[in-house]
């Protein structure tokens, strides 16, 4: 079972680095935080410094709580996702773990004093690390994996709502333990981060895609159906210059499938020719998944 082209392994390789480089070098020697499940470990990670007096040094364990928060998570998501994005993204979950564990955290700051430059370059860093992994066709798990598991239940979930909720949580411990400061560096950190992460992947919830390929194959469909759990339509057609006989393949994603569903295809069709257009509105009789 290939999980991944050599390409999108780099690609996950490279934006797992720059992930943690970004929140190692240049977020946590100011003492901010990050969103969603990472930074909810981070969190307990101060805590557990402060209360127990643990001296961290340039060592952050903030990787070993989140690994400790996937087990579980990857535990419920082993059949509820397709085979291929869950092992490759508890790959990519660990090589996280292993990189926070081992980039040290500089003391003092690399960009000295200046915590806006610090919130503002490490919260793209780190963006763009995002957007590499989810180009790459998989994910680092935590709120996002989260999130894909219960829009298999729930339809009208999106995981853009379960982010919201775990970074107000992390922002108001901040707000409650920390200062207003903080709490403001974050969230422009935050900002920063999603900018990245546009520019390098799709961030619409609803993506339309529109596949034309001459190797549209049984094998193809059921591949898509299987691994994507997504409807598609297929609409035959004929190239106007070539005159010869194609299909067009209409499909709806969320912006994390984007990836993975270029990937599948070019495997059978390296020549297929994709459209995609963001901001897609769904209205009618239209399931987000299917029943898997």
């Amino acid at each position: 079972m290939k999980l991944m082209s050599g390409k999108n392994w780099v690609r996950m390789m490279v934006g797992t680095f720059l992930c943690v480089l970004g929140i190692n070098l240049f977020m946590v020697p100011h003492g901010l935080y990050t969103g969603g499940l990472t930074g909810i470990s981070q969190l307990l990670r101060t805590l557990v410094a402060d209360v127990f007096h643990v001296p961290l040094g340039s060592f952050d364990f903030a990787g070993i709580i989140l690994y400790v928060f996937n087990i579980p998570i990857y535990f419920f998501a082993y059949r509820l996702i397709g085979k291929k994005f869950f092992f490759s993204s508890l790959i990519c979950t660990t090589l996280l773990t292993v990189l926070f564990s081992v980039i040290p955290i500089p003391h003092p700051p690399l960009l000295g004093d200046d915590v806006l430059a610090s919130s503002i370059v490490g919260g793209y860093i780190s963006g763009y690390g995002i957007g590499l992994i989810l180009l790459a066709g998989t994910s680092a798990g935590g709120s996002e994996m989260v999130g894909l598991m219960i829009i298999r239940k729930k339809s009208d979930f999106s995981v853009g709502k379960i982010n919201l909720a775990m970074n107000l949580i992390v922002y108001l411990c901040c707000l409650l333990f920390f200062s207003v400061q903080v709490v403001v560096y974050s969230i422009i950190a935050a900002v920063a981060s999603s900018l990245a992460i546009d520019r390098t992947h799709t961030q619409n919830i609803n993506v339309e895609v529109k596949i034309v390929t001459k190797r549209f194959t049984q094998e193809m469909k059921e591949e898509i159906l299987r691994e994507m759990v997504r409807g598609i339509t297929v609409i035959p057609a004929v190239g106007a210059y070539t005159g010869e006989k194609e299909d067009m393949l209409y499909i709806l994603v969320s912006k994390y499938e984007v990836g993975r569903l270029y990937q599948l295809v070019t495997r059978y069709d390296p020549e297929a020719f994709f459209v995609t257009s963001e901001k897609a509105s769904v209205h009618g009789n239209y399931l987000k998944k299917l029943e898997g």
